[in-house]
């Protein structure tokens, strides 16, 4: 669960998660291959697989990234 607080590190926040998230689409994926390339280069240090959807809704409403037709994310020009 995502609590509030004076201060958050940026590896902890969900702005932090998604510039990660954005550095990995390279090639469209799901968000079960996200987390596992984030898993494999431990940069999951406070979040877990809740905290990976929440990053790629901020990144969807934000315009970063879109769904193609195969349902695999991938990252807006």
């Amino acid at each position: 669960m995502l609590s509030p607080q004076k201060h958050i590190r940026l590896s902890e926040s969900l702005l932090g998660l998604g510039a990660n998230i954005l550095n990995l689409l390279s090639r469209p994926q799901t968000p079960e291959q996200i987390y596992d390339k984030l898993k494999n280069l431990n940069l999951l240090i406070s979040h877990d697989f809740e905290h990976i959807i929440l990053a790629l809704d901020f990144l969807y409403a934000c315009g970063a990234i879109e769904l193609n037709e195969q349902g695999k994310i991938v990252k807006c020009n």
